[in-house]
């Protein structure tokens, strides 16, 4: 009866996820976490299918990134697979990324993130049909910083990253193989400002410009299209590519959007 009992709780949590909203749990590092599913309505699981995993800003969660990103609505018409990971924090609603660059208050060991969301993909596919060379990762501020890392840590699992309002925060980069990259900035940010800043904090790390990160040469290598201010308020986003190995960066003119 035991056995049986056992048997059926495994049915259970390795059951296929079909259309619709979902949250799965699991327990990594100690520590009980989540992440939030949306399976677009076209969903087939005969079919691999390609995951976008959406990084949400620090003092948010997964439920709101859901909420304000509007990606289930292009899911649903793109039929993609998204996924919303939640960070780790002392309240549920305010919750942060080891994206590198902060430090942990009073000495806290910091979550390994990267480990976390290569466990959240070898979940995914325990439930879902993923398509192991399409899955992509975007973030908004800690969240998009998030992404770099995975770019440069996480690379065999990441095709791409879209990183909004974050910059790169990790010193040292060297994926397995290259990860392209899209950077959207707006000019008048105050959070993580266009400029960059000098410096850094316990609470606030220094932030590149993300001209000069884009521009930033190392043995890892990061071959980019410029990018270049306006003085009016603008968005701005440049492709890139992070490689292990460097070349002459590629030329090109930084597309600008008007708010």
């Amino acid at each position: 009866m035991y056995f049986l009992s056992l048997l059926a709780i495994a049915l259970l949590t390795t059951e296929s996820l079909g259309p619709g909203d979902h949250v799965r749990s699991l327990n990594f590092g100690g520590l009980d976490r989540s992440y939030h599913v949306h399976v677009p309505p076209q969903y087939d699981a005969s079919k691999p299918t390609p995951v976008i995993l959406a990084f949400h800003g620090g003092g948010t969660n997964a439920q709101i990134m859901a909420f304000s990103c509007g990606l289930n609505a292009k899911a649903d018409d793109a039929g993609f697979i998204v996924v919303y990971p939640n960070g780790t924090g002392d309240e549920k609603l305010k919750l942060t990324w080891n994206s590198g660059g902060f430090r942990a208050p009073n000495g806290k060991k910091q979550p390994d993130d990267v480990a976390f969301t290569a466990a959240v993909i070898d979940d995914l596919a325990k439930v879902t049909n993923v398509d192991a060379k399409r899955i992509y990762a975007t973030g908004m501020s800690n969240g998009g910083m998030m992404c770099y890392r995975l770019a440069a840590e996480l690379s065999k699992k990441i095709a791409a990253i879209a990183s909004v309002s974050g910059t790169m925060s990790v010193k040292k980069y060297r994926p397995k193989r290259p990860v392209a990259v899209i950077h959207f900035h707006g000019t008048a940010d105050e959070r993580v400002p266009f400029g960059g800043t000098k410096g850094g904090t316990k609470k606030k790390p220094q932030f590149p410009r993300p001209s000069n990160q884009s521009r930033k040469r190392s043995a890892s290598g990061l071959d980019s299209m410029a990018v270049e201010r306006s003085r009016s308020p603008s968005i701005y986003w440049t492709r890139q590519t992070m490689a292990r190995q460097s070349s002459e960066p590629s030329t090109g003119r930084a597309k600008r959007e008007s708010r």
